[in-house]
């Protein structure tokens, strides 16, 4: 696989007093990437040329008792790929699939505190979204008529409106509700709720309970474009139900959290068609701990690890039943020395992670062991070395695409 990469960005501030501030940004990046296929059917010149782009220009003001934002930005793609061919027996591309894309919305918010504790906000979100999907020949560079849906336009709108209400009493209690309205052009109507409880029993310890909603409206590909596509498909929709606590003890932080998902309406491919499949439910749970040592003045050790465990009613492809991580990493600054340093070591077990599901449903369980160092020279000069799978295990996330072994990779970073 090849990848090259280069862009440009621009930020912009100005303050009309204390309480208003404007900004402006722009970043522009442009990345080529080939990919070679599955080990079981090797591709040719599957090639991309992707240009991703993102302006914003914001106002926001910022008083005793308000805050808000006023926002406009537009999110914009332009793409070239080739579809590649075989390697044995294929003929190259006489086409080039080309797209492009902008988001375009405006965003606004004022949060208002009305009473001691209480922080109400109200937002208002408006979205164009706009997609054309198209071929070209390769050689002259003109449109291509094209059947079987592979081409195609759409604009759609989407309109929000939501409010807020967090509310602290007596630093023990902190109780939160809201409630959003969206509007999609295509798939309708959407009502959000969420709520939430936050109870401080002990010292840095909460105890926090959470029912939300969650959607995600099918996309211009999903509806529109090639033979699976659907125009009647509704938007996925989920609630979330999530229990977990968090406290520090001195040195040591920890935290556990327990989920259950109830997803409906799940799009996916069934008889070379996108549909909605019905319902999905997942429950999980997470664990992690933490610690900071300052074993001297001038050495600081960090340690922590994490660990989740997932069970799955309908099995995902790239998500693993259970995913452990431990970490250390040590900082040398000697006081009246111009150079310090830091390394780490990293393990990840991951076991059961689903590369394939169906019929021919793949498991994959492996163990990552990564380590870098870095020395930093008079605070403007950095260098790094990083080793990643230094255990080199073969495994796949995707079927039929193997990650790479051990590799190493080193720089220099620098400040000005």
């Amino acid at each position: 696989m090849g990848f090259e990469q280069y862009g440009a960005d621009l930020k912009l501030s100005y303050s009309f007093s204390e309480s208003w501030e404007a900004a402006v940004n722009a970043d522009v990046s442009h990345f080529n990437a080939s990919t070679p296929g599955t080990t079981d059917a090797p591709m040719l010149e599957m090639d991309q040329y992707i240009t991703r782009g993102v302006t914003s220009a914001m106002v926001s003001n910022k008083y005793d008792k308000a805050s808000g934002r006023i926002s406009v930005y537009c999110n914009f793609g332009r793409h070239k790929i080739n579809d590649g061919y075989a390697e044995k027996d294929g003929a190259p591309q006489m086409r080039l699939f080309r797209s492009k894309d902008a988001l375009t919305g405006v965003s606004a918010y004022e949060t208002i505190s009305f009473f001691e504790g209480n922080k109400t906000a109200f937002g208002l979100d408006y979205q164009n979204i706009y997609g054309r999907a198209y071929y070209t020949s390769r050689e002259t560079g003109e449109v291509l008529e094209t059947q079987n849906k592979q081409s195609g336009r759409v604009k759609n709108d989407e309109v929000g409106a939501y409010v807020d209400f967090n509310q602290t009493i007596a630093e023990l209690l902190t109780v939160d509700a809201g409630v959003r309205f969206d509007h999609h052009s295509v798939s309708g109507w959407q009502v959000v709720p969420q709520t939430g409880v936050t109870f401080r029993p002990v010292a840095d310890g909460a105890l926090k309970a959470m029912v939300s909603k969650g959607f995600r409206n099918p996309t211009m590909r999903e509806m529109y474009l090639y033979p699976p596509s659907n125009t009647e498909l509704e938007a996925e929709s989920m609630m979330n139900y999530e229990v977990s606590w968090h406290q520090k003890l001195r040195q040591v932080r920890y935290g556990l959290n327990i989920f259950f998902i109830d997803a409906d309406n799940i799009i996916q491919t069934v008889n070379k068609q996108n549909v909605n499949t019905g319902e999905a439910q997942n429950a999980g749970a997470e664990f992690e701990v933490s610690t900071t040592l300052a074993l001297s003045e001038a050495v600081r050790l960090d340690i922590s690890t994490n660990h989740s465990f997932l069970h799955m009613e309908n099995h995902l492809v790239g998500a693993p039943e259970y995913k452990g991580y431990v970490g250390a990493s040590a900082r040398i600054a000697p006081q009246g020395r111009k150079a310090s340093w830091e390394a780490g070591a990293t393990l990840t077990q991951v076991c059961d992670l689903f590369s394939e599901v169906g019929a021919n449903e793949s498991r994959e369980t492996f163990s990552l062991l990564g380590l870098n160092a870095s020395c930093e020279l008079k605070g403007r000069v950095t260098l790094w070395v990083k080793g990643e799978n230094l255990l080199s295990q073969e495994y796949e996330i995707n079927k039929g695409y193997p990650m790479p072994k051990a590799t190493a990779i080193g720089g220099v970073r620098l400040k000005f």
